[in-house]
């Protein structure tokens, strides 16, 4: 009888933790940070210029190996870049969660002269997180949502 309720017990501790405690996925590339493979890039923009930069977004994701689209996308950042000067800093504008794997950041990379917008889907895989799809534009309105529904 004692040891029925003591099992009783164990189960009712269990049911209890499964139930209302929260879940915690116990993979290892969890604890990384979704946005420093962006900043990475950033960095590598400051010190290399756009190939090293576009080099890293590129590292791990599902465009890494389109090299005609690529050449295509990093010709035509350093053709606006260009014409709005050297790059100055960027600023982080929001981040929009899609589910557990997957998030979308918004940013402004400033420059001397203007602005280019990009926006970044990066996506967690099982080893990190990788950048599966950005965008860049110096028209805000083609890289941001309307800012009500961020």
């Amino acid at each position: 009888m004692k040891t029925a309720k003591i099992l009783l017990l164990i189960l009712l501790i269990a049911w209890i933790g499964f139930n209302f405690l929260p879940h915690v996925n116990v993979n290892a590339s969890d604890t990384s940070n979704p946005s420093e493979v962006i900043y990475a890039g950033l960095e590598l923009y400051t010190s290399g210029g756009v190939v090293p930069a576009f080099e890293r977004w590129l590292q791990g994701g599902i465009k890494e190996r389109q090299d005609v689209i690529n050449k295509q996308t990093i010709d035509s950042f350093k053709y606006t870049a260009s014409f709005i000067g050297n790059y100055k800093n960027y600023e982080q504008l929001a981040v929009k969660d899609i589910g557990k794997s997957s998030k979308i950041y918004y940013l402004s990379l400033n420059h001397e002269r203007g602005v280019i917008f990009a926006r970044f889907h990066v996506y967690q895989t099982s080893r990190s997180w990788v950048v599966q799809n950005m965008d860049f534009n110096t028209q805000f309105e083609s890289i941001l949502p309307r800012l009500d529904t961020l």
